[in-house]
This record gives C-alpha cells, sequence and structure tokens, in this order.
C-alpha cells in the first residue's frame, strides 16, 4: 500500500468519526432537553388539588385538558396551560382577547357571523356577539343522534360546551364582586343588617355574611301588608330577591377545589358550591379564606404573595383531609405533564423511521446504528411514560384507546428490537421505529379531548382482568399489526427486485408475527371469555368486540393453515398479512364506532376517518402491488416467448444452413 493510500484511508477514518461524533452530540442534546425542562421547579398552584370526573388532580392536569379541549393546544400566545386557567378563573378580563377557542370549519365561523381565521382560533371578545346564535344552534344539534350530525353541527356543539365551560370559569368567585343590584342606599336598613354606611355596590359574600339579619327582616316583613312598607322595607325585599336570583343563576360545578368532610368520605365542591352550602358561616371556613388569599394576592400580581398563598391554601387543603383523599404521585404527574415523554419518544422514533428506511434501502451501516440508537433511547421515555400512568392511576395503562395505542406501540418496540438482535438485518429496526411513530402519532387522535387519565369505565374496573385479559389481547394486535408491516416491506423488496436471500428472510419474521398475533389473540380472548362469565354471567354473547377478536383468530388460522398446506406461498402470505392489519384495526377501532355492545366505549369520529383513510390506502397500496407484479410476471413470459422465437428462428436457420448429404 502506497504512502498516498494510506493517507487517504486517515483522512476518511477521521472524517467518518467527526461524523458519527456530531450524531453522538445530537442524540445526548435531544435526551437532554426533556431533562432541563424537568429541572425547572414546578408551579405552587400546579400542586393544587382539584377534582375532575371522579378523579383527584393537579390543577395543572385540569387547566391542560381544559385548554386542550378549546383549542387543541396546551399553550396560548406565550401562556402556559396553567397561566391561562389561573387568568381565566381569578381575573377574567386577562383572558377575553385570547384566541382559545377552535374552529376547524370556515363554514360554521361564516354561520355564526364570524371572519374565518387563518389560525383557526378565535377569542372570547370575537364571539361574544354571536353566543345566542350559537347556544340555539347547539341545542338543536344536541338532540340529533351523533351518527346523524353533520360535520358543522358537530363542530358547533364542540364550541357552545367550551363557550359554557369558559362562562362557568369566569364566574368561579363572582360571589367576591360588587353586583349592581346589591346596593344598599338606605341607611336604616344598612343599620338593621349591619352593612358599612355607604351608597355603593356589595357583593354576595359581603350580604352572604349579614344574611341572618336579612332573613330576619323579611320574616317580619311577611305578615305586614305591602302597602305599608317603608322605602327601607321594600329594599330588603329587593336584596333578598337579587340575593336569591344570583345563587340560582351561579354555575357551580368547576374547580372542585374545597374539601367537605362528611361522615363515611370527602366531598369536594367548588367556592360556588360551598359558599350556598355553608351560608354566612362560609366565610370563617380556613380553606375558603386561603382560596380568596390566594385570589387577592393574583389579582395583585404580587409574586412572593402568591406562591404563600398557594403553598398556604395546599397546605390547609391537606390538613382538612383524609389520607386516602389526597393526590398520589403529584409530583411525578406535575413532572409527567411538563416533560411530555411520548412526544419525545414519538420524535426519535420519527428520526429513527428515516435513518431505518436509508439503512433499509441503500444498506448505510452507520445509518443503521444510529437509527438502533434513537430506538434505544426513544424507548426510556416512553417505557417511563407507560410506568408513570400506572403509578399515578394504579392500574394497568390499557383501559381507553389512548392508552391501547400507546401500549401497543411499546410493544411493537420490543417485538422489532427481539427481531433486529435475532437477525441484525436491519428489519427489526424499521418495524419498531415504523410501529413506534405510526402508533404514539395515532393515539394523539384519542387523547386529545382533554385529560387522558381519567376514571374507569365500570366494564373494566377490574386490576387482576385488566393485567390479563387486555394486556395480553393488546399483545396480540401487536403481533398481527407487526406482521402487517412486514407484508408491506416484503411486498416491496418483491416490487424492487431484492434477492431471494432477503425476501425468504422478511417472510420467515413475516410468519412467526402471525403466530405470535394467533397466540396471544387466543389466549386474550379466552380470558375475556373467563372475565366475562364472573362479570356478566356468560362466556361468549357475540359481542361487536367478541366477534372482532374471533374474526382475528380464524384468519390468522386459515392463513397458517393455506400456507402448511402449499395453497399460498410468501408472497400471499404477505397480502393476507395486510387483509390481517385491517382486521385488527376493525377489531381494535371499527366496533367502538357501532355504538352498540359491552365495548362501546372509545367512539369518536376522528377514529371513523382515521379507518377510512387506513382501509382506502390500503387496498390501493395492494391493488398497485398486484398490478406491477402481474405486469411485471407478463413483461417476464413476453421476454421468455421472444427469447423462445428467436432460439427456434436461429436453430431453423443453422439446419437449412447445413449442406444435404
Amino acid at each position: 500500500m502506497t504512502n498516498v493510500q494510506i493517507l487517504n484511508n486517515e483522512i476518511k477514518k477521521d472524517s467518518t468519526g467527526k461524523k458519527h461524533n456530531f450524531l453522538l452530540i445530537l442524540i445526548l442534546l435531544i435526551i437532554a432537553l426533556p431533562v432541563f425542562l424537568a429541572a425547572a421547579p414546578a408551579s405552587n398552584l400546579g400542586r393544587i388539588t382539584i377534582l375532575d370526573n371522579g378523579r383527584l388532580k393537579p390543577l395543572d392536569t385540569y387547566a391542560r385538558s381544559v385548554l386542550l379541549q378549546f383549542s387543541g393546544r396546551q399553550s396560548v400566545q406565550g401562556k402556559s396551560a396553567l397561566g391561562w386557567f389561573t387568568d381565566a378563573i381569578f381575573d377574567p378580563t386577562r383572558t377575553v382577547d385570547d384566541k382559545v377557542f377552535l374552529i376547524n370549519n370556515p363554514e360554521l365561523a361564516e354561520a355564526i357571523g364570524v371572519e374565518p381565521q387563518k389560525h383557526r382560533r378565535y377569542s372570547f371578545s370575537q364571539l361574544h356577539q354571536s353566543v345566542p346564535k350559537i347556544s340555539t344552534m347547539a341545542q338543536a344539534a344536541s338532540l340529533l343522534e351523533p351518527r346523524q350530525r353533520s360535520i358543522v353541527e358537530t363542530e358547533v356543539m364542540r364550541l357552545g360546551i367550551a363557550l359554557d365551560t369558559y362562562f362557568a370559569l369566569a364566574s368561579t368567585f363572582t360571589f367576591c364582586d360588587s353586583a349592581p343590584q346589591l346596593t344598599v342606599s338606605d341607611s336604616n336598613l344598612a343599620v338593621q343588617l349591619g352593612l358599612p354606611l355607604k351608597n355603593s355596590a356589595l357583593s354576595y359574600l359581603d350580604i352572604l355574611a349579614h344574611a341572618p339579619q336579612l332573613s330576619a327582616v323579611m320574616k317580619s316583613l311577611a305578615i305586614v301588608p305591602s302597602h305599608s312598607w317603608s322605602s327601607a322595607d321594600t329594599q330588603a325585599i329587593a336584596l333578598g330577591r337579587a340575593l336569591f336570583a344570583i345563587s340560582n343563576e351561579a354555575q357551580n360545578g368547576f374547580l372542585c377545589v374545597l374539601p367537605v368532610d362528611s361522615a363515611s368520605r370527602i366531598d369536594w365542591q367548588s367556592p360556588w358550591s360551598f359558599v350556598k352550602f355553608y351560608g354566612s358561616a362560609s366565610r370563617n371556613d380556613p380553606s375558603l379564606s386561603a382560596l380568596l388569599r390566594l385570589r387577592d394576592a393574583y389579582r395583585a400580581e404580587d409574586v412572593s404573595k402568591k406562591n404563600a398563598a398557594a403553598v398556604q391554601f395546599c397546605k390547609v387543603i391537606n390538613n382538612a383531609v383524609k389520607e386516602g383523599s389526597r393526590i398520589r404521585w403529584v409530583d411525578l404527574e406535575l413532572l409527567y405533564n411538563k416533560v411530555n415523554p411520548f412526544l419525545i419518544a414519538k420524535i426519535l422514533y420519527g428520526l429513527a423511521l428515516i435513518l431505518s428506511l436509508l439503512a433499509l434501502f441503500f444498506a448505510q451501516k452507520w445509518t443503521a446504528t444510529c437509527s438502533l440508537c434513537l430506538l434505544v433511547i426513544g424507548a426510556i421515555p416512553h417505557t417511563a411514560g407507560i410506568v408513570a400512568r400506572m403509578l399515578i392511576m394504579g392500574r394497568p395503562p390499557v383501559t381507553t384507546m389512548y392508552e391501547t395505542f400507546i401500549f401497543v406501540a411499546w410493544v411493537c418496540i420490543v417485538l422489532g428490537l427481539i427481531v433486529e438482535y435475532a437477525q441484525r438485518k436491519r428489519l427489526g429496526i424499521f418495524i419498531a421505529s415504523m410501529a413506534g411513530f405510526l402508533f404514539l402519532h395515532l393515539s394523539s387522535i384519542f387523547g386529545s379531548d382533554g385529560d387522558s387519565m381519567g376514571i374507569l369505565t365500570a366494564v373494566l374496573n377490574n386490576n387482576f382482568w385488566l393485567a390479563t385479559h387486555i394486556v395480553t389481547i393488546a399483545l396480540g394486535y401487536a403481533g398481527c399489526l407487526i406482521a402487517g408491516i412486514v407484508g408491506h416491506v416484503y411486498l416491496l423488496r418483491r416490487l424492487f427486485g431484492k434477492s431471494s436471500d432477503t425476501t425468504a428472510e422478511t417472510a420467515r419474521i413475516l410468519y412467526a408475527m402471525i403466530v405470535f398475533g394467533l397466540t396471544f389473540t387466543f389466549l386474550g380472548t379466552l380470558l375475556g371469555g373467563m372475565w366475562a362469565d364472573q362479570a356478566w354471567g356468560r362466556f361468549w354473547g357475540w359481542d361487536p368486540k367478541e366477534n372482532g377478536a374471533l374474526l382475528i383468530i380464524l384468519w390468522c388460522a386459515a392463513v397458517l393453515h393455506a400456507r402448511a398446506g402449499k395453497i399460498i406461498g410468501d408472497l400471499g402470505t404477505a397480502f393476507a398479512s395486510i387483509c390481517g392489519l385491517l382486521m385488527v384495526m376493525y377489531a381494535w377501532i371499527g366496533v367502538n364506532l357501532l355504538g352498540v355492545g359491552m365495548h362501546a366505549y372509545g367512539f369518536t369520529s376522528q377514529g371513523a376517518q382515521m379507518l377510512l383513510w387506513v382501509t382506502v390506502g390500503e387496498c390501493i397500496f395492494m391493488l398497485l402491488v398486484v398490478g406491477v407484479l402481474m405486469h411485471s410476471r407478463w413483461g417476464h413470459k413476453q421476454r421468455r416467448l421472444k427469447k423462445n422465437i428467436l432460439s427456434t428462428r436461429a436453430n431453423d436457420h443453422v439446419v437449412r444452413s447445413e449442406p444435404n448429404p
């Protein structure tokens, strides 16, 4: 080897080393980003306990779910979800110009008299004149069945609910605000009620503190003819009626942060409900007093007082409730919200997918190595997010459509890594990164309507069966889905003319995944029948979900039998695996769209659209593959026929040219 060749080799090694170092630094930065985000101290306001939909959760979680329902985002115009939410409840005037109301359909914006916006989000100041029209349209749409509603009717219902929620949040502390109808101008009445001698509007809470005196005055007037009432008497009656009207109009169901200790459990009430429940005694309650001090500090924009008031409120609440009524793992849930581990995992899986495609079709070793690193690193926040949800909820994370997508994605990652470890042909990396990115992305469709850690559906309220039946059936789904992905790879390799050894290895993995999916789907269905026997007194009831699982079992068994009997080969198995993928999607998502049966608890119009597009896309893909393969085979036959004809003509020419003996 010459000196020039040696020098060139050294230069190549040096450039390769620099490239790998750059990739390593990039990966480390990606990992470090969520760590730096998590290092920031959590807000004391975010730690406040709230009861929502039957679950105790931090205020930070509730704020995120509300803003997500409103706008599809967890921040607005530079404000965090918690920052916007606390503005909405403590000082609503700060939020009237925040564009938080999402209107996807421009037809709806035009129908309610609002000019369509580029970013599809509107502020309350833009919508407030259209509120009566929106309410009328939403009420009319609510009378229809979900499947009978048009896209505009569904959208206006969602917008109406968002506006109602906003009004309720804005009225959380209206009992502390002065009301014009609660003005006491008569000095005699002010003396009778013990009110300050000033001709200005008072708040509901101010009057409530003197409710016993007002009640005594009104009782004494009940036996006196109205024509003999003095001006003080008339004003007392008007004051009582105004107090009653304000109490009835108040929306009491939101922000349940104040505990009421009953005989057997803790009831959580909103500030308005608390004030109405305790009446005049509520002013002296330590929990309400601490909450009002927090409100005053927030309105004063004093950061130190606000933090101190939030800490004091949390301390008062913790002293007032029993140990079992507190949030478990509150700091873990705040960290989970801040880091968003599944988003980080999805980004890493997406990068791994791009690199794995390069490695799969262009045989670049460094891309395969980097893809594997990104895949393993992405599995860390993915696993941590699942474990965190298990600790927070105290149950396996497979009870909703959102959770099953996350869990199936994790199973696909593990299976893909096992395939890569067994064969080291880069196919396992592609399977894992493709499935991980795809299913985490699809999970956002089912997790975009608020808090994804809600209470259990009654039919699922059994941790033993959650850890056996649903986990097992999810493993079966994952196996069949991976088989479908491998089927796509096999067909693409056949189209691009890869070697027979490569396609044979792909076919072996395809076969193994179908066997895996069949085994666990069968076990999961069997365990589900045992659960149904205990819960409903029958092992099998031809429920749509049960029928879907049975269809997957029968299909996988038929494919394996046809393959063993030489009825279909590797190519037929690949097409059958894609059909199996569609069957899993219909059993997994489609049966929930029917709205009937014991398992109909995951209906969403987005799910129906997704299922339609997947079906159409797969049908087009298979038709294209069939067309290309048939064209290729026809062309191959034509070439062989032409070759045979030319060969025959050449032989005839040789025979004719030979001399006769």
